[in-house]
């Protein structure tokens, strides 16, 4: 079951016999698998926990063995994959043994994500057009070329296909966060990046390490289509998918399914014209004027026809409010220059 971060959601419990729940203290457990070293989540029927409530929900046509509930999350909830339990004690203290707790897992995995629709999330998008464009579209065109000719191929981002989710929450649970009752979407989105490409001497990234060669003069290797290369990834057992390390735009494109099948608002920006990495032996040389002002100086014989990273939307309160919105996130790997 897959769920929006500030969204109710409403189920019914099916007992084997007649359940007269007042007589009872129910409380929902949610167990994080993302983040396992995360606490659980516990919630009182009727009441809240950090901001999670949960309530009984009554019915005209309600059957003795049949009990409603809703339970909503927080905006701020922690996303990732969590397990799902009921856990069922007598009302009465004087009665309460530990052979009376029971607690009973449901056969399903809740999936919390960012919610870009609510304006209180961290994602929370601005209108309708806004998320109809950066969070729902499966479809789009990726531009590279030149500035003076441009040459748009087709990508198919596919961000509610369940690889690209599974694929997302398994680099996410490769990494080592610091342990508390929330996570940075900012750091969430580094981790990500930073296993686009594997770093040399590993192979725990959707691609292996960078190669020698420019990422401008690489061959592409035919994919456009991200579950296409994230289906093998998983296949794979979370191993690089062998072949060429990817193109640099092949890596923004992946890198955007994955946030939005998280529900983080992304794009792809493609600037022409880009200085290059340390490969190209990028050399920027500042200088002072008569005045001392500085003049930059891009050496042009090193700049790539084009360059591609992403922008992902979120709300910062680290940064000045007019700074706070597209945040831009490179996930191309670096090119190491091993030249004497």
């Amino acid at each position: 079951l897959v769920l929006r971060r500030g969204q109710p959601f409403s189920f019914t419990i099916t007992f084997n016999q007649d359940f007269p729940a007042d007589k009872y203290n129910l409380s929902f457990i949610f167990k994080p698998q993302t983040w396992p070293n995360f606490p659980r989540v516990k919630i009182p029927l009727n009441g809240s926990s950090n901001g999670w409530s949960a309530e009984r929900l009554s019915t005209k046509d309600q059957e003795n063995n049949c009990v409603y509930f809703q339970i909503c999350s927080p905006c701020d909830a922690t996303i990732g994959k969590y397990s799902f339990f009921l856990e069922i004690s007598p009302l009465k203290k004087d009665l309460a043994t530990k052979q009376d707790l029971s607690i009973f897992q449901f056969d399903i995995d809740i999936y919390i994500l960012f919610n870009p629709w609510n304006s209180t999330d961290v994602c929370g998008l601005l209108s309708s057009d806004q998320i109809a464009e950066y969070a729902l579209s499966e479809h789009g065109q990726i531009y590279l070329g030149s500035c003076e000719v441009p040459r748009s191929i087709p990508w198919h981002f596919g961000q509610f296909e369940r690889d690209v989710l599974l694929t997302a929450l398994t680099l996410l649970n490769k990494t080592s966060l610091p342990t508390g009752s929330h996570i940075d979407i900012s750091l969430i989105l580094r981790r990500l990046s930073s296993k686009i490409c594997s770093d040399p001497g590993e192979n725990d990234g959707i691609f292996p390490p960078s190669s020698d060669e420019p990422l401008s003069l690489r061959q592409e290797n035919g994919y456009t289509s991200s579950p296409a290369i994230l289906k093998k990834y998983l296949l794979l057992n979370g191993q690089s998918v062998q072949g060429d390390s990817g193109s640099n735009w092949q890596h923004a494109a992946v890198f955007c399914s994955l946030c939005r099948s998280l529900g983080i608002p992304s794009r792809i920006v493609t600037v022409y014209n880009a200085t290059c990495g340390a490969q190209e032996q990028e050399k920027i040389n500042l200088y002072g004027d008569k005045r001392q002002q500085p003049i930059i100086v891009v050496n042009k014989k090193v700049t790539r026809p084009w360059y591609l990273w992403n922008e992902c939307w979120m709300h910062r309160d680290d940064v000045p409010a007019q700074n706070s919105g597209w945040q831009v996130v490179d996930s191309s790997a670096i090119d190491y220059n091993t030249s004497k």
